[in-house]
C-alpha cells in the first residue's frame, strides 16, 4: 500500500507543479501514472449503464467514473484504469484475465487490482457448491494476484 500511495503522491505533486508555472521548482522527471486493473461482472463492465451524454458500456461503468473523478481531483492524469469487466463472469474468470496477461497492452503489472466479482461469485457458488466454493474461488484469485510474476512487485489487491 505504501508503494502505491507514494506513486500516487509523487504523480499528484508533479501535476500540481505543471499547474503552477510561476514556481521556480520544475519537475526533474515525470512520475508514472498509477495503473489500476479492474475485473468484475456486468456491473463492472457497465451493463445497462447510461450517463448524461448517452455514454454506454465500459465508458459509463463505475470504474471509468472513478478514473474520471480521481483525475479531475488531481488536475491531470493521475490514474489509468483498465476495465476488464465481463458480464456473467466470476473470480475464476478474473484469475484467467490476470494469469493470461489480458489486462495490459504493455505487459506491465498494475499497481492496484480491484476484484468486483462478489455478486457473481455468490450467485455462481449457490449452484456449484456453497460457501466453501466462494471462499476457494476468491482465495485462488487472491493468491494468483499476490504471487509475483517474475521479479515484479505485487500489486495492491482490493
Amino acid at each position: 500500500m505504501e508503494r502505491v500511495l507514494r506513486r500516487g503522491w509523487d504523480r499528484y505533486q508533479y501535476l500540481q507543479l505543471l499547474q503552477n508555472p510561476d514556481q521556480t521548482l520544475h519537475p526533474v522527471y515525470e512520475p508514472p501514472i498509477v495503473q489500476v486493473l479492474v475485473v468484475g461482472g456486468s456491473v463492472t463492465y457497465g451493463f445497462k449503464c447510461t450517463a448524461i451524454n448517452r455514454v454506454r458500456g465500459r465508458s459509463c461503468a463505475w470504474a471509468m467514473r472513478l478514473e474520471s473523478l480521481l483525475n479531475e481531483l488531481a488536475g491531470g492524469l493521475l490514474v489509468k484504469i483498465h476495465n476488464r469487466g465481463l458480464g456473467g463472469s466470476n473470480s475464476k474468470t478474473g484469475q484467467a484475465v490476470w494469469e493470461e496477461d489480458i489486462y495490459s497492452d504493455e505487459g506491465k503489472i498494475p499497481d492496484v487490482v480491484i476484484n468486483g466479482h462478489s455478486t457473481n461469485d455468490a450467485a455462481w457458488t449457490q449452484q456449484e457448491g456453497g460457501r466453501e466454493s466462494i471462499f476457494d474461488m476468491a482465495q485462488s484469485f487472491a493468491r494468483s494476484v499476490m504471487t509475483p510474476q517474475s521479479c515484479s512487485e505485487r500489486p495492491l489487491l482490493v
